[in-house]
């Protein structure tokens, strides 16, 4: 028995633990020693029963108060990890806080924008996306930006291969929705 103590506190019985170990089961171990000398002196039945049984209520009492350190120490460890649970849901719903901010806070243009550098879309090409996204024809295009009408049907199809689309309404879909 005193070597599954040593076992169990590493050698270690400075511990509060282990003394108190050793102790109840050197206490509960002594009324079966103590049974020869009931029996010899026939000192009844009703004495042997109290005596041993003593020995068990001993270990008994050991054992649940291992238990109940135990479930408190589980205990702990839950109340500390549901407060760190909160705190992360307190981080967490920040952040997302934060984000959602930031994004309503994008016009609509600078969105379209940023999409446009999902598809690796040439500064050129941006400006060109920009314009047909608010409506403007290729002949409007080439006025404002001072190229010819033909370069901006060039950079048009050019974006819609990038993009894998078709048509303008799907450009606008796909870049207003990524």
């Amino acid at each position: 028995m005193i070597g599954a103590v040593k076992f169990k506190y590493q050698n270690n019985f400075k511990t509060k633990g282990a003394k108190e170990e050793v102790a109840v089961l050197f206490l509960s171990l002594t009324p079966w020693v103590g049974l020869p000398v009931i029996d010899y002196f026939n000192f009844g039945q009703a004495v042997e029963a109290t005596t041993t049984n003593t020995g068990f209520l001993l270990l008994l009492a050991l054992q649940l108060k291992q238990h109940i350190s135990l479930v408190k120490a589980e205990h702990q460890r839950l109340i500390d990890s549901e407060e760190q649970l909160l705190k992360w849901n307190e981080q967490l719903q920040e952040e997302v806080r934060k984000r959602t901010q930031e994004l309503e806070n994008l016009t609509r243009e600078e969105r379209l924008a940023q999409n446009c550098k999902l598809y690796s879309f040439t500064t050129r090409e941006i400006e060109i996306v920009i314009l047909v996204y608010k409506g403007y024809s290729h002949k409007q295009i080439a006025e404002m930006l001072f190229i010819a009408e033909r370069t901006v049907a060039k950079h048009v199809q050019n974006i819609f291969e990038k993009a894998q689309v078709s048509n303008r309404l799907e450009l606008s879909r796909k870049l207003d929705m990524v």
